[in-house]
């Protein structure tokens, strides 16, 4: 019964926060990859400065200006279109695609209002059934209270 009160708005919250947690999870891991990647990349650069040559033509994309030498193209656009869509099905935009089925289910009106129902119809079985308190019987008292 209370769940029908509770799955529209703490419920859902609670799994959309949930999965907003693991995902901020996972995006600090990645930068702490790449905190380690950048200190390694610093330390070979102090270490061997002609490294750093090479990196900058990786990282902004220079062609190198060596003579007679043919380099590949780096641009594929059949793999980048591949990328995009693997990257736009990775992540859905939708909050409530997280959310397990039984939840999605259970925030329909028509469910929670059987919801409801059906934990006042079973609170009402266990009073008939089981009782309430009951009264306590008149006790004749002796001498001594017993």
């Amino acid at each position: 019964m209370v769940l029908s009160f509770l799955v529209r708005t703490e419920i859902t919250e609670y799994f959309q926060s949930r999965t907003m947690l693991e995902k901020t999870l996972r995006d600090n891991q990645k930068l702490r990859e790449m905190i380690d990647q950048y200190k390694s990349q610093i330390a070979l650069i102090e270490h061997d400065p002609n490294v750093l040559v090479r990196l900058q033509q990786i990282t902004l994309g220079q062609t190198p200006a060596e003579p007679n030498t043919i380099y590949p193209v780096e641009y594929n656009p059949q793999l980048a279109t591949l990328a995009r869509k693997v990257v736009e099905e990775a992540e859905p935009a939708d909050p409530n695609e997280q959310l397990p089925v039984w939840v999605v289910r259970s925030i329909q009106p028509r469910y929670r209002t059987a919801m409801l129902l059906a934990g006042a119809g079973l609170i009402l079985l266990a009073f008939m059934f089981f009782g309430g308190p009951r009264a306590a019987k008149a006790r004749k008292k002796g001498f001594y209270g017993r």
